[in-house]
């Protein structure tokens, strides 16, 4: 992985394959029952994702992006979201 802090916005873009798509097939096997959960901290807040797998097909798929927690309602203690 080639470290980008204080290259200029040339040079970076020097750095990328324009012939490559950046697409690559799921070729692995889907499980018949799964769940899990991915978070992690973004420039503006929390990002989530979380899925459900049964019988091999997609049950529940939910993302909750950063601006969802920020302008969330109040919780159940009654505490707003962060804006």
């Amino acid at each position: 992985m080639t470290n980008i802090s204080g290259i200029s916005k040339l040079k970076f873009s020097a750095l990328i394959d324009m012939g490559d798509s950046g697409y690559s097939p799921y070729t692995s096997a889907i499980p018949q029952e799964a769940q899990g959960a991915g978070l992690v901290e973004t420039a503006r807040g929390t990002l989530g994702h979380w899925i459900r797998i049964r019988n091999g097909h997609i049950l529940n798929y939910q993302i909750v992006a950063p601006t969802t927690w920020n302008f969330s309602p109040r919780d159940a203690k009654g505490q707003p979201g962060a804006l």
